[in-house]
C-alpha cells in the first residue's frame, strides 16, 4: 500500500491549491522562493515569514515545527511556535521548538492562510496477480456498464461481469477478481468508489490509470 501526504490550502488568497507529497521530504512553509509550500511575498501575507515552518513528511506520516516565525504557527487553532520579537531570526535557534505529528483532517495556520492534511492511500495489487499475464489481462470498461444490479451488500456487482472477490482498495478505487459472463474470462476489474464520484480530480486519475 502507498501513500500520499497531500496539503489543501482552504483559507486564504489561494484557496483550493494543492500540494501533494509522495514520498521522504523535508521541507520549509513561508515567501521565501526556496520555500515549498511557498506562499506569496506581497502586502496580503506579511505576517507569514520568509522560513515560517519545518515540514517533515514520511508518507504517511507528517510533523511540523515552527521555524522562528515572527509571528507564529498555529496547529488547529493553537500556536506551536513563535520566537521572541526582541530576536532576530538567524540569532534564533530553530531546534528550541517542539515538533508536532499530524493527522488527516488537521490544519496548519500561517497568518491568514489555512493548510488541511489529508491522506490519499492507494493499495497495490498483491505480486502473485502480476507474474501471469493470462488469464488477468487488463480490460478497459465503458463507464455505461458499471451500473450496479442488486445482489450481495458486501460486494460490488457490475453489469455484465461475476465479481468474485476484494482484491484490493485505494483512496479512489477498488479492484476486483471478475469473470466475464459471456466469455467467461477472468480478469482484474477497477471501479470508482460512489464517494468520489463527484470529484473532478478524482475522474481524471482514475481516466489516467485506464
Amino acid at each position: 500500500m502507498s501513500a500520499k501526504v497531500k496539503l489543501t490550502i482552504i483559507q486564504g488568497s489561494m484557496i483550493g491549491k494543492e500540494f501533494i507529497f509522495e514520498e521522504r521530504t523535508t521541507c520549509i512553509m513561508g515567501r521565501h522562493q526556496d520555500c515549498r509550500p511557498r506562499l506569496p511575498s506581497d502586502e496580503q501575507h506579511r505576517t507569514i515569514s520568509r522560513y515560517h515552518c519545518l515540514l517533515d513528511i514520511n508518507p504517511p506520516d507528517i510533523r511540523v515545527r515552527d521555524f522562528a516565525s515572527k509571528n507564529g504557527t498555529y496547529v488547529n487553532g493553537k500556536k506551536i511556535g513563535q520566537r521572541q520579537s526582541e530576536h532576530l531570526p538567524e540569532t534564533t535557534t530553530k531546534n528550541n521548538f517542539p515538533e508536532y505529528e499530524l493527522k488527516p483532517g488537521d490544519q496548519i495556520q500561517l497568518g491568514n492562510t489555512i493548510f488541511q492534511v489529508s491522506l490519499e492511500e492507494e493499495t497495490e495489487m498483491p505480486p502473485e496477480m502480476l507474474e501471469e499475464p493470462k488469464p488477468w489481462q487488463a480490460k478497459t470498461v465503458e463507464l455505461s456498464t458499471l451500473a450496479p444490479t442488486l445482489g450481495d451488500s458486501t460486494i460490488t456487482t457490475i453489469a455484465g461481469y461475476t465479481t468474485l472477490n476484494l482484491l484490493g482498495k485505494g483512496g479512489c478505487g477498488e479492484v476486483y477478481l471478475a469473470r466475464n459472463n459471456h466469455t467467461q474470462e477472468l480478469i482484474a476489474l477497477k471501479t470508482m468508489l460512489p464517494e468520489v464520484t463527484n470529484n473532478p480530480n478524482a475522474i481524471n486519475r482514475f481516466l489516467r490509470e485506464i
